[in-house]
């Protein structure tokens, strides 16, 4: 099975599974996957439910319910993946962006394989700037990470992991099992700041159309996921 048949393969399964369990069809389901990571581009997915409690303000309560019901789904998600990409998943990560009615989930294979990868650039043009920019935002809300690296999984997906990111009171706050009340805050600080303080656009040479955060906190590690606007061909 080439790239895009298990491509093509881990979309369709997505699009039965969320409907399945959350009772409604999403527009689309868009699948990138190289030798060390699966990303899924959601776009559409809100239901009935969600759409009345944000306009009630209740974001929170949204965004807890989301990621236990993508908890609940994740083992079946990632059997699939296994026999589809020939590797077990090693973590995953999600986000939503309900302005643009979108979502990411991204799952990192636990055996890599760099020459599974679709039109990936090893030395992007961006790449040493994009990593300063990474840095100089990060410093705004938390520090400057100890490792930053960059992957094109895609010429339209560019992934950024951070390793090496809390602060001592992020930890101690970790520790003490405040992780919702700390992911929250994280989630609210980087999104601004990225946001409306970045300048993303004049390091791709194009618009962005969504930018995606996830952490997981007990290994220090943070993801941030890129959606650019499709680079005419």
């Amino acid at each position: 099975m080439n790239n895009r048949e298990a491509s093509d393969r881990i979309a369709e399964y997505t699009n039965e599974l969320l409907e399945r369990l959350f009772g409604c069809r999403i527009e689309n389901c868009t699948v990138y996957a190289d030798g060390a990571y699966v990303c899924i581009y959601i776009h559409g997915f809100l239901t009935s439910m969600e759409e009345v409690l944000l306009k009630d303000g209740h974001l929170d309560v949204v965004r807890a319910a989301r990621r236990q019901i993508i908890s609940a789904l994740m083992p079946e998600l990632r059997g699939v993946i296994q026999m589809v990409m020939d590797s077990p998943v090693d973590r995953w990560f999600d986000d939503w962006s309900y302005t643009n009615n979108t979502g990411m989930l991204l799952l990192e294979l636990q055996n890599k394989r760099p020459d599974r990868g679709e039109g990936e650039v090893t030395h992007p043009f961006y790449a040493a700037e994009l990593k300063s920019e990474v840095s100089r935002l990060s410093a705004l809300v938390e520090k400057v990470p100890d490792r930053i690296e960059t992957r094109e999984l895609h010429a339209d997906v560019v992934l950024v992991v951070r390793r090496g990111l809390l602060v001592p009171i992020e930890k101690a706050l970790h520790r003490k099992g405040f992780d919702h009340e700390l992911l929250m805050t994280k989630e609210e600080l980087e999104k601004s700041s990225f946001h409306h303080n970045g300048t993303f656009s004049d390091i791709f040479r194009r618009p962005v159309n969504d930018i995606f955060f996830d952490w997981r906190l007990a290994e220090d590690i943070g993801v941030i996921v890129f959606m650019l606007n499709r680079q005419n061909m």
